[in-house]
């Protein structure tokens, strides 16, 4: 039995012979380059260019918000000013109403009226005869300064009066560089002339009639026109010497500039966007190549048990490409704000000489024609 039992033993431990030979070997190499260390690397580098785009949309967003706030608070002043403009006109308006209602009867019709007060009336149911009505009689009384009316009325002396239709040289003291937006003519550059010459009007027995308005100066309200490179002014105020040593006058007048022969004074064009958006389409390029070269030396995507992974340089290379294509783009879109900015101009040159018409008559002693009318026809 112990020698069956040590059989048995012996039997189980193989009885001492060697071992089986192994017919293969099969290893896995594991490392820094395997293909779950590549993907991550990928994955990581995308996810960097999505919170770079993030954080631009997040600035583009903010700058969109200033922008919307800052046109808000302007539509709001505008509404403001607009309002107020119309009270004020509905303000006269009032008081002009007001004034006409409280115009006192005219001494004619209060004689009219006195004397038909005046006259005895007929008993009730007694016929009596009418006597013929008087002749009446209208006293007219001539007057040396000028009334609104008739034709011989309305005749006005040039001492005085500067008339519609009649133009002057002049020169240009203060040119302007007038801008060529669209809202140029919301705001006009003011711009200064002096008259070099007397104002020329209508012509009597072959010649023109002349008010002298020698040295008095013009100012004036001016804007561009990009289409017809030309510089438009309005006429707002004019400046002339008064009757007495050191005395001025001014007076309201409305007119515009002219030169050649037409509306309007040409001038040089002056565009300062170009070297900006020349720069700006440098920086796109840059941007540009540097995107490119960003997507092309990506890692790509690598399978379960290849070495695919791209080297360190290769990874760095990639950085600095899409660094400097978020650069670029940055820097294009600021140039091509700033640019945005910039808008042409056309210079009126100072000494420019230019012919002033007056669209409209003035008087030349600083009163207010309305205001002579209205005390002329209602006398206190």
């Amino acid at each position: 039995a112990v020698l069956f039992a040590l059989a048995l033993w012996l039997s189980a431990r193989g009885g001492g012979a060697p071992p089986e030979p192994v017919s293969g070997v099969r290893a896995e190499l594991a490392g820094a380059k395997s293909a779950e260390t590549v993907w991550i690397r990928r994955s990581e580098s995308r996810i960097g260019q999505m919170e770079a785009r993030l954080r631009d949309l997040d600035t583009k967003n903010k700058r969109i918000d200033a922008e919307n706030a800052r046109l808000r608070e302007r539509i709001t002043k505008d509404a403001a000013d607009g309002r107020l403009v119309i009270d004020r006109q509905a303000a006269a308006i009032d008081q002009l109403r007001r004034k006409l209602e409280a115009r006192p009867i005219a001494p004619l019709q209060a004689k009219r009226a006195a004397r038909g007060a005046g006259t005895k009336r007929p008993a009730p149911g007694r016929k009596t005869r009418t006597a013929p009505s008087a002749p009446m009689i209208l006293e007219f009384e001539k007057s040396s300064s000028p009334t609104n009316g008739g034709p011989a009325a309305g005749a006005r002396p040039l001492s005085w009066w500067l008339p519609a239709g009649a133009y002057a040289e002049a020169v240009v003291l203060a040119g302007v560089d007038a801008s060529v937006g669209v809202s140029s003519q919301g705001d006009p550059r003011p711009v200064l002339l002096r008259l070099t010459g007397k104002a020329q009007s209508a012509a009597a027995e072959g010649k023109a009639l002349e008010a002298d308005v020698t040295g008095c100066t013009l100012t004036g309200a001016a804007y561009g026109d990009l289409s017809s490179e030309k510089v438009y002014v309005r006429l707002r105020t004019m400046t002339c010497s008064g009757p007495g040593p050191g005395t001025v006058i001014e007076t309201r007048v409305s007119g515009f500039v002219a030169g050649g022969g037409k509306a309007g004074v040409r001038g040089p064009v002056v565009s300062r966007e170009g070297a900006l958006v020349e720069k700006a389409f440098l920086a796109g390029l840059v941007s540009g190549a540097g995107e490119t070269a960003a997507n092309v030396l990506q890692a790509p995507a690598g399978t379960a048990g290849a070495e695919n992974a791209a080297s360190l340089s290769d990874l760095g290379r990639a950085g600095l490409g899409a660094g400097a294509g978020s650069a670029g783009r940055k820097v294009a879109d600021y140039l091509i704000r700033r640019a945005e900015q910039y808008q042409p101009v056309i210079q009126l040159q100072t000494g420019t000489r230019v012919t002033v018409v007056f669209i409209e008559g003035s008087r030349l002693d600083g009163q207010d024609e309305a205001k002579v009318a209205n005390n002329r026809r209602n006398p206190e």
